[in-house]
């Protein structure tokens, strides 16, 4: 550890304020110059809707079904958490997407300051700015900020928990658990996949900050479990009721394993991709009868499931291009393709750049995992991201969405690299000089 970050020179706080300044300054230009007068579709359609619709007092309503046939119907295709935050945008007068945009630009620069604030502290004050640095610049972070999509808070609130996290094991206090524990939750009410971040993340940290005391473990746990209960079990409750069919996080799922798990994702050159034909119908209605889209996500699961029993064979192969794709190491010109018509990602031009960014990032980052370990820094707190999209992915689809929490990872460690080697450069520039200089008689 390197000491408190009230600890840093003057000159530390000015540059971070630069970066900082210029990472508000890239988002907010790319909202302003391409985002801002974009109608929303897909997914941040979905969201910017819900929460209109939620300002107004209808509580968590299917948009889609409204717009169609202007009825209420119960929606719960995501979690609330991102839903709730343009609510209260839109409550305070930042109901327009182009505010809502600003605001995720605004949020995407706190990001930004937490990765240079925890490198700073884990590993020195020159790899805190340059992996803000890095942040700042970073194709596949600031694409995100431009839109209306869950991606901003929930890469915020990863970041978060990984610096409670640390926090959390230097000091074994237990409002630094609960810190993680709530910013792990948050990140779960945007993207419901991250909520095995508490298996992966959370529960770890726990049991190496009580090894041998068996009382505090227990209470570390059960604090652990009470603060994502506190924070998702209304929502459950609340559409287990309205549904009658029971509901975690969302209504999504089998929507989403049904997307990755049919004949054209498994057969075909689009073997691994999202494949929207392989699901029914979207209409939220049946003729004019509302559906209930609890009893259609678990009729989706089942039907997922058995599909890819029956395919078992051929899932390994599958699974492999799920994974290469999400990761851009297999058939990425056609995932480029994807992204730029079906996924929304931006211009052609755009997705080269984010891919080769991502390339080169990640290549860097390969010997900051060696060097983070050699500092003794803990690798499970960034790598259990990775392993949460690498669990997402191979059980439905290729996406370069499930990869927005591990770029935050590869900025983490691709700046203590930068770091080492400038370290090494400096030494050998200082000690150039002395070993040059005559020796005294």
């Amino acid at each position: 550890m390197t000491g408190t970050t009230n600890d840093r020179p003057r000159a530390f706080w000015s540059l971070l304020g630069c970066i900082t300044a210029l990472a508000l300054a890239i988002r907010v230009a790319r909202v302003a110059l391409v985002t801002a007068k974009q109608v929303p579709g897909n997914d941040a359609y979905y969201y910017h809707a819900q929460a209109a619709l939620l300002v107004k007092g209808h509580w968590f309503v299917q948009p889609l079904a409204y717009l169609k046939y202007g009825t209420f119907q119960p929606g719960a295709d995501h979690p609330p958490g991102f839903v709730t935050l343009l609510a209260v945008l839109d409550r305070i007068g930042l109901g327009s997407t182009a505010s809502q945009r600003y605001v995720m630009a605004v949020l995407g620069t706190v990001t930004v300051v937490v990765i240079a604030l925890t490198l700073a502290r884990l590993v020195s004050a020159r790899a805190g700015l340059i992996g803000g640095l890095i942040a700042a610049v970073y194709p596949n972070l600031w694409f995100n900020d431009g839109e209306i999509m869950s991606e901003t808070m929930s890469v915020l609130a990863f970041t978060v928990a990984v610096a409670a996290c640390f926090r959390y094991r230097a000091t074994h206090h237990w409002k630094w658990l609960a810190a993680m524990a709530f910013a792990v939750t948050i990140d779960a009410s945007a993207r419901p996949e991250t909520v095995l971040l508490l298996g992966l993340m959370v529960l770890p940290a726990v049991i190496g900050a009580t090894s041998g005391d068996r009382r505090r473990r227990l209470a570390h746990l059960g604090l652990a479990v009470v603060v994502p209960v506190v924070i998702l079990a209304p929502w459950s409750i609340f559409n287990s009721v309205r549904f009658g069919e029971p509901v975690l996080l969302s209504t999504g799922a089998g929507q989403t394993l049904l997307q990755g798990n049919c004949g054209v994702a498994y057969y075909t050159d689009a073997i691994g991709m999202d494949v929207f034909a392989c699901l029914p119908p979207a209409d939220p209605h049946h003729g004019t009868t509302p559906r209930n889209l609890a009893a259609d996500d678990a009729r989706y699961r089942k039907k997922a499931l058995d599909y890819m029993g029956k395919h078992a064979k051929r899932l390994p192969l599958v699974v492999l291009a799920r994974e290469g794709r999400t990761w851009g190491v297999w058939q990425p010109g056609q995932q480029r393709s994807f992204d730029n018509y079906m996924g929304g990602r931006g211009s052609r031009g755009l997705i080269h750049i984010q891919q080769w960014t991502w390339w080169i990032t990640a290549a860097v980052a390969l010997p900051g995992m060696w060097l983070w370990r050699r500092r003794q820094l803990a690798l499970y707190p960034l790598l259990s991201q990775v392993w949460t999209t690498v669990i997402a992915t191979a059980f439905t689809f290729a996406s370069t969405r499930y990869r927005s929490g591990a770029e935050v990872v590869v900025v983490f460690f691709a700046a203590t690299t930068i770091d080492w080697l400038a370290g090494r450069l400096r030494h050998r520039i200082t000690a150039a000089p002395r070993a040059q200089s005559p020796t005294t008689p």
